[in-house]
């Protein structure tokens, strides 16, 4: 059994990535929709054709463990979706992941076979044809019908080439598919991809077929329609002669007036049909102009006592607004930019969501060019910026813009920083906690300990050093004391304690706020305090958090999407600021109604009012 590809590639997410791979036996299609550059979407593209290669598969378990594994190893980001197959013999072994989509046709039968994180196998017959694809294919060619009648019985080369009339890759953002056709013959193609940007980007640009033997295994799910081929279809000869018509002069008169009724009935039949076509779309227009109008005053009726169902009327409303700009096309430009406006207006007000630019506050290069920070921390006025690379801890006045420098050899082990009442200190896995006794020597105060599992943040309260160990689900706390710091103490009281594998960063201001992926913890006094975030239109995957006693809110951060979400001290959700700037943040604290994003290189500033 062989195999005839050809891949498709709309255009490029702006900030993320999408491209096929089609090598020896395996396809696969992915889509990285945020937080990647095309050089590093093509380079997570790559790596995973490479470990595929490497990969040793026989049977269903096998891929989809291989698959599981590759992602891991690769650190592939946050949201990505994934639609793979790997042919062995005459078996197909497929699997999706995210938003992954595969669509199977066998004879004039034509199914999604699956979508979400799912995985099957089974045998190919000649003739099948899978589609590999994401949800965004919805959005461009349509539903299940839809999809059926643009395929219909064509091969792969053919489809692309209906997609390229189309011209999908003028507004078919994160459009990706791979088709590919099973079939006994000796040789097949595969096509190269359509589209504008660089074709190396879509990997897949093999030019030989893949040749396989049989092997058993369990059936893919897909109704079990007779292999078709496509008919022969033999020219008929005719014998048929045309008889020539001589026209006198006399009937020249006659010939032109039966010419001038002929143009004028074409011209009526083509302008007709032309105010048919703009009355039905105007028609169309007005309807869903209608229909919108009404979800969104739904959806504003309803967030006052029911956020979660007003996104639903919100998302309803966005997808009658996809529809209409399929069915219209580019005409009509003004209405959709209208109906777009309006949603994103209601959106905003129920959401609570604002935009926001940003400003240079600070350049680190203004200290010195090779400056890399790793993270930040802020005391009233002034902030520390870590940076191991060089072995610094840089002290930034945020009031007079002024830099001083603290150095230690020790420094370069480092991995957290805190400031204390004009008091540096960082944190080193390896040898424990340090402060710097002068600008160029550091003291050992805390030395490292065994029992640590990973430290993944540092406080420094009223004196008092916090640390966050995720692995063992535990606060450290020691105490200051004349000579130094006291052994360490277990922040919780007796069965408070709960699973902190997930956490990623904390903060205090006499109770501890501690961010874990998808939810915040608050303690207070050592027991667990209620805080309980209902946010409105996606839980966040949180990076990081920040407030302090001076403050009345709590700041948590998801780089993934570049959202900075304000909650009051009770959890109760307040709003969320947009930047793309936020994307970039190693660390985002809040100094003087402005958050400050440090991107390890600068320090921007992001007005809260």
């Amino acid at each position: 059994m062989t195999s005839q590809v050809a891949g498709y590639i709309g255009k490029q997410f702006e900030n993320g990535f999408v491209g096929y791979l089609t090598e020896a036996n395996f396809f696969a299609t992915l889509s990285l929709e945020e937080g990647v550059t095309a050089d590093e979407g093509k380079k997570f593209l790559d790596d995973f054709k490479q470990a595929l290669l490497q990969a040793s598969i026989n049977n269903l378990s096998e891929f989809e463990s291989g698959l599981s594994g590759i992602i891991v190893k690769l650190n592939f980001p946050a949201h990505f979706s994934l639609a793979a197959g790997y042919i062995n013999q005459n078996v197909l072994y497929v699997k999706t992941v995210g938003k992954g989509q595969i669509y199977y046709r066998r004879g004039n039968e034509f199914d999604l076979l699956m979508d979400g994180d799912k995985s099957a196998s089974g045998y190919v017959q000649e003739y099948d044809c899978a589609i590999f694809t994401t949800l965004n294919s919805r959005e461009q060619i349509g539903e299940e019908t839809d999809m059926k009648a643009f395929i219909d019985m064509s091969p792969p080369h053919d489809i692309v080439e209906k997609l390229k009339n189309e011209k999908y890759e003028e507004h078919g953002t994160g459009f990706v598919a791979l088709f590919v056709e099973f079939t006994s013959q000796a040789e097949a193609e595969v096509s190269p991809p359509s589209t504008t940007l660089d074709p190396s980007i879509a990997t897949g640009t093999p030019t030989q077929a893949v040749s396989t033997p049989q092997a058993p295994t369990v059936p893919i799910s897909v109704s079990p329609v007779a292999p078709t081929q496509p008919p022969s279809v033999q020219p008929q000869s005719s014998n048929l002669t045309v008889p020539q018509v001589q026209f006198f002069k006399s009937k020249k008169l006659t010939i032109v007036a039966v010419i001038a009724i002929f143009v004028i009935l074409v011209w009526s039949v083509v302008f007709g049909y032309q105010r048919r076509i703009a009355a039905q779309l105007q028609k169309q227009i007005e309807t869903s102009q209608q229909k919108i109008g009404e979800l969104l005053q739904k959806s504003r009726d309803e967030a006052f006592i029911n956020v979660d169902q007003a996104v639903v009327y919100l998302d309803q409303a966005k997808n009658e607004l996809a529809s209409l700009k399929k069915q219209i096309g580019t005409t009509h430009e003004q209405d959709i930019v209208e109906l777009e406006k309006k949603i994103q207006e209601t959106e905003g007000a129920i959401i609570k969501r604002e935009e926001k630019t940003f400003e240079e506050f600070y350049d680190l290069a203004l200290e010195d060019k090779g400056t890399q920070g790793i993270t930040a921390y802020l005391d009233e006025n002034q902030l520390a910026i870590l940076d191991t690379k060089n072995s610094m801890v840089y002290v930034l006045s945020l009031d007079k813009k002024a830099i001083t420098s603290y150095a230690a050899s020790e420094v370069k082990n480092g991995s957290l920083v805190a400031l204390y009442d004009n008091q540096v200190f960082f944190f080193s896995p390896k040898n424990g906690v340090y402060k710097f006794a002068s600008e160029s020597k550091a003291d050992q105060v805390i030395k490292a300990d065994s029992d640590w599992g990973s430290i993944v943040d540092m406080e420094v309260y009223n004196g008092n050093i916090y640390l966050l160990d995720s692995k063992n689900d535990e606060v450290y706390k020691y105490l200051v004391a004349e000579s130094g710091y006291s052994n360490k103490t277990s922040y919780f009281q007796s069965g408070q304690s709960v699973d902190l594998d997930s956490a990623v960063d904390m903060s205090i201001d006499s109770a501890i706020y501690i961010a874990q992926k998808n939810d915040v913890l608050k303690y207070l006094n050592g027991q667990k305090d209620p805080f309980d975030t209902k946010y409105p239109d996606r839980t966040p995957n949180i990076d990081g958090i920040y407030t302090n006693a001076d403050l009345e809110q709590v700041f948590v951060w998801d780089t993934g999407v570049g959202i900075l979400y304000v909650v009051e001290k009770d959890g109760k959700y307040n709003r969320q600021l947009a930047s793309s700037i936020i994307r970039k943040a190693k660390k985002i604290l809040i100094y003087d109604k402005q958050a400050l994003v440090f991107d390890g290189a600068k320090l921007y500033s992001i007005a809260l009012n």
